[in-house]
């Protein structure tokens, strides 16, 4: 028996590359799903749409996660901005009101002194 090797070059071409996935030159045809032709958008409306409402430019744009995340944050930055500034502006009415009781005392007292009677 005749163990010797006869080199018959490469296999024949069956159309079908054996090479790993990694080796392989990526399809360049889009898929399936997409359109061959895509239409620009519009960078005017894409500006309306972001000043009306926060995130509805990058819904537009087909980036929902992100036109929805820059949504959310914006409201919540907003709710906290009125709520501080409604605390804030409950804590000068709070501070004004200290103030005032005392300057009302101090005229209250004056005008006890001065006549003994209530001033009002």
């Amino acid at each position: 028996m005749d163990r010797t090797r006869i080199d018959e070059g490469p296999p024949p071409d069956t159309g079908e590359d054996d090479r790993p996935q990694a080796y392989r030159v990526p399809d360049r045809s889009p898929p399936p799903w997409q359109p061959t032709h895509v239409e620009e958008k519009s960078v005017a409306l894409a500006i309306i749409l972001a000043a009306l409402v926060p995130g509805l430019g990058h819904v537009y744009l087909r980036r929902f996660a992100q036109g929805v995340a820059i949504f959310i944050v914006v409201v919540v930055l907003l709710l906290l901005f009125f709520l501080l500034f409604t605390a804030a502006a409950a804590a000068a009415i709070w501070i004004w009101q200290i103030y005032d009781a005392y300057r009302t005392v101090r005229e209250y007292n004056r005008s006890v002194r001065e006549s003994g009677a209530r001033p009002w």
